[in-house]
């Protein structure tokens, strides 16, 4: 065992938890840290041009060693997970809520911080919650206004379609267009077709606030355990 590695072995505990909760190990840390730093003494004696966008990469991974290890680093990270959590409560493809967790997870990591593995288990397990809902209410929204399965299933196909032929606005307009052909396939007339439609458009809306309710929560939550 190299003297390093004895000094990493002395850490205390909260730093070998933050180093093993990214990178697993000390050993694998200190053999990431080993091989950056070889590679770099090997770049530092070549003489080819090569060699110095192949240290610029080395630099880069070092700081991103130490932004991850440095607690600022968690919190700034953490709260842009936060950011991008509350605009994918909107924006397709973006999952919100489980972005959003993230935040908490990294803040747990910190010195400054610790959550209740209760707590942690109980915001995973809402998140999980949230995002089954997410797919299933709109299609909850066709049946509460009087849609039939001609309905439900183009509710569902209008979705998908909408989520990855027309983004940003095809998630939202997809349930509603699906819906309304969906029931005019199943025989209906327009008015009844465009209820049904209507009531997709509402568990849309529905959906959507429950995610942005829990994320916000989250956020709540952030900046309640720094402050």
């Amino acid at each position: 065992m190299s003297e390093i590695q004895q000094k990493l072995e002395k850490l205390p505990g909260k730093a070998i938890k933050k180093i093993n909760s990214i990178y697993g190990s000390v050993d694998k840390f200190y053999a990431t840290v080993y091989l950056i730093a070889r590679n770099e003494h090997q770049c530092q004696m070549m003489s080819v041009p090569a060699a110095d966008q192949r240290i610029k990469t080395i630099h880069a991974y070092q700081g991103l060693i130490r932004f991850m290890l440095d607690e600022l680093g968690l919190i700034i990270l953490g709260s842009i997970c936060l950011l991008v959590g509350l605009i994918g409560c909107i924006v397709p493809m973006l999952p919100g809520p489980p972005i959003a967790y993230v935040a908490l997870v990294l803040l747990q990591l910190t010195d400054k911080v610790t959550f209740t593995p209760l707590q942690l288990f109980f915001w995973l397990l809402l998140v999980v919650v949230i995002q089954i809902l997410d797919y299933f209410v709109p299609m909850f929204g066709v049946k509460r206004f009087g849609g039939t399965g001609w309905g439900t299933w183009g509710c569902i196909i209008g979705t998908f379609v909408g989520l990855f032929l027309f983004p940003p606005w095809g998630v939202i307009l997809g349930p509603f267009a699906g819906a309304f052909i969906g029931e005019l396939l199943g025989g209906k007339e327009t008015r009844p077709a465009l209820k049904a439609g209507f009531g997709a458009f509402i568990g849309f809306l529905l959906g959507t606030v429950l995610k942005v309710a829990v994320c916000g929560w989250f956020i709540f939550c952030f900046i309640h355990a720094l402050v």
